[in-house]
């Protein structure tokens, strides 16, 4: 273990210095986590037309979604050549559903990853009705997390708010290049709803109205870096919304980042990893912390050992903070690299909370465009207790996708399994826990969670679209505390304090969505969700529900 943490260090190292061909000195701006391209993209790599792709770092660049459309069609003109084109399409074959996608893709992005950004301007519309409490994660003796709640309904919408009863809320987004080397994006939201005080359906929730600040940054490139200042959603790791560390139910982070633009080959000595893409950065929690404005440093690196093998490592550490413990660089340098961390005496004080992992895909196009995904991420890794720190304290998303299913390969199916440990994203003295303004950073599963996740998608390249949801989630209700039997904690254990029932909650989702004429998008959402034994209280139930409207102008 120790040594494959010093090879990935030695490896994000170079990662983040290397450059890599010639790129446009502006860097090119992202693409929402919600845009229809993904699941787009996702078919096209099912059907084999893109390989040189790595999921582990989403949001994607409209420069790098044009290479990816580059390729799928080099892909494809190579296929038609191969055969006569008065005959069908061979077993296995590019559906007609993936041709239409890829020409879509083609409209909106080209095909030209060298190209300049432009100045874009859309302006998104929704109109919402909740009736969906959000519940606190309670307190425990292995730790706290104050500064986020649980309110699956809301997932996987960049930590928006919402109120109890209707919601209005417009988001104007701009994307303007400042002279040649610098490019401003930002976007705001104007919100007001909930229902005018106490009662209602679901205990009410104050009227509020809000304007926020969803998304600002200025960035900058030199070759193949890319150094990016400001507010940013980031979503990591292979599963639908993002992984175990960083997904995309948490609010934007205020950070100072530097990435990798495009995918580079590593040097022959390290070439057994392929293309590689890594960033690494440091992030502001905000004054709401238990610690105002403690910190959170991150770094992941991705490699595509194959066409058909993705790797990637990563590690997360929050510190820092007015009035937190204290420490020398030495040790916080120590304690940001695991190979260090575990090979080197270090301050035993608890100075900081970290969550350390990989992740790994496996692509099999021919088999319906078959991908097999796993990532496993833990908190507090002990070396000296393996079978607890993988479960207790460890979060797992196992997870499987098929991309060309039904006539003309128009549907993607994927299902997962998401676990989450005894003390995830918890800590006793960083009380706050792994949260930003009331959303964790990682998975919304929360602590001593199970769940089931399948979505279906179908979109066969004519501007209308379908996405089904199914979801069965266990949130564990007992109460455990920490037990070892020296102050150098041996014989480390966990030990029942009080059971509790868990929470079930057994979710719906249903989304449709049709494009328009000069590039404008509606789609109409309703969710369902039936909670047993809500806030760990036997015989506690309720119904929540969602529904809506989004329409957005390009």
């Amino acid at each position: 273990m120790t040594r494959a943490w010093r090879k990935w260090g030695l490896t994000m190292s170079m990662a983040m210095v290397l450059p890599t061909g010639t790129l446009p000195a502006q860097p090119s701006p992202f693409v929402p986590v919600h845009d229809p391209a993904y699941a787009q993209i996702d078919q096209l790599v099912g059907s084999g037309l893109v390989r040189t792709v790595l999921y582990g770092q989403r949001p994607y660049t409209q420069r790098e979604i044009a290479r990816l459309v580059r390729e799928a069609r080099a892909q494809l003109a190579q296929r038609d050549a191969s055969r006569d084109a008065a005959a069908p399409p061979p077993a296995g074959g590019t559906s007609a559903a993936s041709r239409r996608v890829l020409a879509q893709l083609a409209a909106r992005f080209g095909d030209d990853p060298s190209a300049r950004a432009a100045a874009q301007r859309t302006l998104d519309g929704e109109l919402a009705w909740l009736d969906s409490p959000a519940r606190a994660i309670p307190p425990a003796p292995t730790g706290f997390i104050d500064d986020a709640t649980v309110n699956p309904l809301l997932n996987a919408r960049a930590g928006r708010r919402y109120g109890q009863g209707p919601t209005v809320a417009l988001e104007p987004r701009m994307v303007q290049p400042l002279g040649r080397h610098l490019l401003l994006t930002a976007a705001a939201r104007l919100s007001a709803g909930g229902h005018p005080g106490p009662g209602g359906t679901s205990g009410g929730d104050p009227r509020f109205a809000q304007a926020a600040l969803q998304e600002a940054t200025l960035g900058t490139s030199f070759r193949n870096l890319v150094l990016e200042v400001g507010r940013q959603p980031l979503q990591w790791g292979p599963a639908l919304d993002g992984g175990l560390l960083l997904s995309a139910s948490s609010r934007p982070l205020d950070l100072v980042r530097i990435r990798t633009e495009a995918p580079w080959r590593a040097p022959s000595l390290l070439k057994w990893l392929g293309l590689l893409r890594g960033t690494i950065l440091l992030a502001d929690l905000g004054a709401g912390q238990n610690f105002p404005h403690a910190k959170v440093g991150a770094y992941r690196l991705s490699g595509q050992v194959t066409s058909y093998f993705e790797l990637s490592a990563q590690v997360l550490v929050q510190g820092g903070g007015r009035g937190s413990p204290g420490t020398s660089l030495r040790e916080r340098v120590i304690d940001f690299i695991p190979a260090l961390k575990y090979s080197l005496p270090d301050d035993t004080t608890q100075f900081s909370n970290k969550l350390a992992g990989w992740d790994m895909r496996l692509r099999i196009p021919p088999l319906q465009g078959l991908q097999l995904y796993w990532e496993a991420a833990f908190d507090d890794m002990d070396p000296r207790r393996w079978r607890s720190t993988a479960w207790e304290d460890g979060g797992h998303i196992v997870g499987a996708s098929m991309g060309q299913l039904a006539p003309g390969g128009a549907l993607t199916a994927a299902a997962e399994f998401h676990h989450t440990g005894l003390r995830y994203y918890r800590h006793t003295v960083f009380a706050s826990g792994v949260a930003f303004n009331g959303t964790l950073l990682g998975s919304p599963l929360g602590p001593m969670g199970d769940a089931g996740v399948v979505r279906l998608v179908h979109d066969a390249g004519t501007g209308r679209r379908a996405r089904l949801q199914l979801a069965v989630e266990r949130r564990g209700g007992d109460v455990w505390a920490n037990a070892w039997d020296t102050p150098a904690t041996d014989n480390f254990r966990f030990v029942l304090v009080t059971p509790r029932p868990a929470e079930w909650r057994h979710r719906a989702t249903l989304e449709l969505e049709r494009d328009g004429v000069h590039g404008h998008r509606t789609a109409v959402h309703a969710g369902l969700e039936r909670v047993r034994d809500a806030g760990f209280v036997r015989g506690a139930g309720r119904w929540n529900m969602i529904a809506g409207l989004r329409t957005n102008w390009r």
